[in-house]
């Protein structure tokens, strides 16, 4: 294996459970002040997009910056591409390689090497936008915020067109065309709605380790609980206006696209974060939208498990939603409901597991679902929601079809 530390003739470095320093850059040692900010980036059979997402971190000033490639396993080429960007970077940077653990551990791997004042995270096939990166730690220095998120948008994979991402419309409504806001949760629980996702945010490295953040290790979906628990444990919190990341789709191999069992974990990991939640007493209104992304994801997911598996998933679905507060249930989300969301949410609260198979279900809508949940004793609203849905559902078979 490719040991460029070692043919430098530097001293070995401490590791982390089990990783070995593969590579570092000239100015690794090198005296001088601590970075302003470190980025972390797991890599996993992500050679075709790795140097391009590497490249993306280099910045006008690169002694601000500390890069660290976590490799996590994988025979792609990915280990020798890494070490040979690292042994010419121009910044702090550094190669650790490890037997593959999966993404929380390498993210956890890289963030103990860390030395920056501020802590980010970079997927190894997407692309961050450094300058924006740079003045979110800034945020954090001159504003007194622990943590700070920035808008995200989406790459495609093959026509390498970009458009905003899904919670584009959220950030809207909490900006208001600012450039930068400081919040809480309290006083602004839409938060708790954005996206889950541990990239498009930099946070005070001191803040992550006091704190004891973290991300749930052999799991998919690890970033829920730690997005909640990072916005519940601090009254400080930045929102920065501008797009600072971007997510790549339509790629070989890409996780979040796997139609397969493993979707279950998303149960696990949204069980852990609804428990933060309810450990941290958060009020309704937050409450309310955290339930809210919660059905998100787990409608996502149930969408695209194997068939076989779909209605026992959203059975123990339902039954998380059944253990949620009812304060949660019973109160408007500030940020508004979609009728469509609202249906959703009545099937996961009443527990019918197969009126939410059927909608997940990519065919044309089966009657009797709808009909023994219209006819079931849900109360008005949840029949309210089941007929809205069966127009919705229903509509497209009637519709003209136009030239």
């Amino acid at each position: 294996m490719l040991d460029a530390a070692s043919s430098l003739g530097l001293a070995p470095l401490p590791t982390q459970a089990g990783a070995r320093i593969a590579a570092r850059s000239a100015s690794w040692n090198r005296a001088g002040p601590e970075p302003v900010l470190s980025v972390v980036v797991p890599a996993f059979r992500t050679r075709p997009w790795l140097r391009v997402a590497l490249d993306s971190l280099v910045p006008a000033m690169p002694q601000r910056v500390e890069v660290i490639v976590v490799h996590d396993g994988g025979d792609d080429g990915a280990l020798e591409l890494a070490c040979g960007w690292v042994t010419a970077a121009p910044m702090r940077a550094l190669v650790l390689d490890q037997a593959n653990r999966g993404l929380s551990a390498a993210r956890m791997t890289g963030a103990a090497h860390a030395s920056g004042r501020c802590l980010a995270f970079l997927d190894s096939d997407d692309i961050a936008d450094i300058a924006v990166l740079l003045r979110m730690a800034a945020d954090i220095q001159e504003r007194d915020c622990d943590i700070v998120l920035c808008r995200s948008a989406v790459l495609d994979g093959e026509s390498l067109q970009a458009w905003p991402f899904y919670d584009a419309w959220l950030w809207d409504r909490i900006m208001q065309g600012a450039e930068f806001r400081r919040v809480n949760v309290t006083r602004e629980p839409r938060l708790m709605r954005l996206e889950p996702n541990a990239n498009p945010r930099v946070m005070r490295r001191s803040f992550f380790e006091g704190k004891g953040l973290d991300f749930p290790e052999g799991r998919l979906f690890e970033d829920m609980p730690a997005h909640v628990r990072a916005l519940l444990a601090t009254q400080r919190i930045g929102l920065r206006g501008e797009v600072g990341y971007l997510y790549r789709v339509n790629r070989p191999g890409k996780i979040t696209d796997e139609r397969s069992a493993r979707r279950m974990d998303a149960l696990v990991t949204c069980r852990m974060a609804m428990q933060a939640a309810r450990d941290a007493r958060i009020e309704d209104p937050a409450g309310a939208e955290l339930a809210l992304a919660l059905l998100r994801m787990l409608f996502w997911c149930g969408q695209n498990i194997t068939a076989g598996h779909r209605r026992h998933f959203f059975t123990e679905a339902a039954a998380l939603f059944a253990a949620m507060p009812a304060g949660w249930l019973d109160t408007p989300a500030p940020s508004g409901v979609s009728q469509r969301d609202a249906t959703l949410l009545a099937a996961f609260r009443h527990g019918d597991a197969g009126l939410l198979e059927d909608f997940a279900t990519p065919r044309r809508p089966r009657l009797k679902p709808v009909l023994r949940f219209l006819l079931g004793r849900h109360g008005a609203q949840g029949r309210r929601h089941a007929r809205a849905w069966l127009r919705h559902r229903l509509s497209p078979l009637f519709r003209r079809s136009t030239p």
